[in-house]
């Protein structure tokens, strides 16, 4: 969310604050896991009624996820968003656009350390004053339909939908829906969608004893026919700063197709339930002068991705070990002369299960 039907609310500024340690490229993580969420398709496959038809209030519910997903996408708003992980609490503000010239996004920190992010169709910049840097990756919008969903109903099934009542959020009258797991793997989400426009007012990713792990909710909205362009523009770029952009994936090429299989040199043994590769590259990122192989494990709602970067003789000694922020887990370790970083919105045992499930095993001969 995160990485999930809930991608609008993810802000990539806090891997980087937080998880300093864990290097300048764990920021593009969260970047990654907020626009490039596959699970888009799993709600276009229930609208569309390739699965089989389900309880009344279960299409009911999977209808309002899709109104959600249009709504973030097109229409026009603007506000203050609070977002809060224990004792951290941060406010953003939000400006988001689709006009003639498609969708943009402008992210602000509006206390603490500055920074922003701005987005449109083909690129995300994220603007860093502190490191006086700007992050630049090219969007990534996956085309392929051979991902994994969630099954919500029969025996099967990993989660659990639901609707349970109205609140009032911002001015704004939402429906408030539940998705519950059925196991330990994965966490439960709260979402209130607004009655009319189907846009996401409030989000909870829950534990397993259903208690908030993060909660992100509009404190002030508005929802006009049009944005001027100025307000999606970024406020903190300032002329000397050094932009660090991405290439394109090296997988991007006809001698390197990318795979949806952890082929060799890399296997994973083991996956937690209702998880499946749906993504496995080699990556260019910004932060990285060498590419890096970067996996994505799927179950339709929750994402986690997995970094491989190979450690080079002499290099700086990296920080290992587990560390979770809010819903966040995050597990660095050196394994076979890589550093292995497995990061996503799920429990830290999942987070632990692929990380002990990587191997590496190389072909004969090197």
């Amino acid at each position: 969310m995160t990485k999930s039907i809930i991608s609008k609310w993810r802000f990539p500024g806090r891997i980087g604050d937080r998880v300093v340690n864990l290097r300048i490229a764990a920021t593009t993580v969260r970047l990654m896991l907020a626009y490039e969420s596959p699970s888009r398709l799993f709600i276009f496959l229930l609208l569309t009624g390739i699965m089989t038809p389900l309880h009344a209030e279960i299409n009911e519910a999977l209808n309002l996820l899709g109104k959600m997903m249009v709504a973030e996408q097109t229409l026009n708003y603007e506000g203050t968003v609070v977002y809060q992980s224990g004792h951290s609490r941060e406010t953003i503000q939000v400006v988001h656009s689709f006009d003639q010239y498609g969708e943009r996004e402008r992210l602000s920190m509006l206390a603490g350390t500055p920074r922003e992010m701005v987005r449109d169709d083909k690129h995300v910049f994220f603007i860093l004053p502190s490191n006086r840097f700007v992050l630049i990756e090219s969007r990534y919008i996956s085309e392929d339909g051979d991902i994994a969903f969630p099954s919500v109903a029969g025996e099967a099934a990993f989660y659990e939908i639901g609707l349970n009542g109205t609140e009032q959020i911002a001015g704004y009258s939402c429906q408030v829906l539940g998705i519950t797991p059925k196991d330990n793997y994965r966490y439960g989400y709260r979402f209130c969608i607004e009655d009319e426009t189907g846009l996401l007012l409030k989000s909870q990713t829950l534990d397993g004893d259903g208690r908030p792990q993060e909660e992100m909710v509009f404190t002030h909205l508005q929802l006009p026919d049009s944005i001027p362009t100025e307000r999606l523009q970024t406020t903190l770029h300032e002329e000397d700063f050094t932009l660090l952009q991405s290439k394109s994936s090296v997988e991007e090429t006809p001698e390197n197709p990318g795979s949806k299989n952890l082929d060799s040199p890399w296997r994973l043994n083991d996956k937690p339930p209702g998880f499946s590769v749906t993504r496995n590259e080699m990556r260019q990122i910004a932060s990285s002068e060498e590419p890096v192989r970067y996996i994505i494990l799927d179950d339709g709602i929750a994402s986690v991705s997995v970094f491989i970067e190979h450690l080079e003789r002499g290099a700086p000694q990296r920080p290992i070990g587990a560390t979770r922020s809010g819903a966040l887990s995050i597990l660095s370790k050196v394994q076979d002369n890589f550093m292995v970083t497995v990061i996503g919105e799920v429990p830290g045992s999942t987070i632990e299960m692929i990380a002990r499930s990587l191997h590496y095993q190389p072909e004969e001969g090197h």
